[in-house]
């Protein structure tokens, strides 16, 4: 029996690359639409509507989808001029480990 693959779940805003970071990762095509429910791609990775960070309401449903997962990530896209993490909020997920990736690296401006 083969082990299984880490689940993964990534969280961020909408438009912050979470779905072309998942079919990058699971190596499938690309195909860009709005993510409107969370989608499972390659078997192993949760790709989350960036509503459910965004509106304060539904972080519950981030708690709720993290069950099913190993590992939770935070995905940032830094040409956004603000954070909608809160502080701490990692702690949600506890005692799951919670990483951070920042995506487009090569359109974010300079800061100077």
């Amino acid at each position: 029996m083969r082990p299984r693959k880490n689940r993964v779940m990534l969280v961020g805003t909408t438009t912050s690359g979470k779905t072309t970071l998942c079919q990058r990762i699971a190596k499938d095509d690309m195909s860009y639409r709005k993510t409107q429910t969370v989608n499972v791609v390659g078997g192993f990775l949760l790709d989350t509507p960036g509503e459910f960070l965004e509106k304060v309401h539904r972080h519950s449903y981030l708690l709720v989808c993290s069950y099913e997962v190993d590992v939770v990530v935070f995905v940032q896209d830094p040409t956004k001029p603000s954070s909608l993490f809160p502080p701490n909020f990692h702690t949600l997920f506890q005692p799951k480990p919670c990483y951070g990736i920042i995506t487009k690296i090569d359109i974010a401006t300079k800061v100077r």
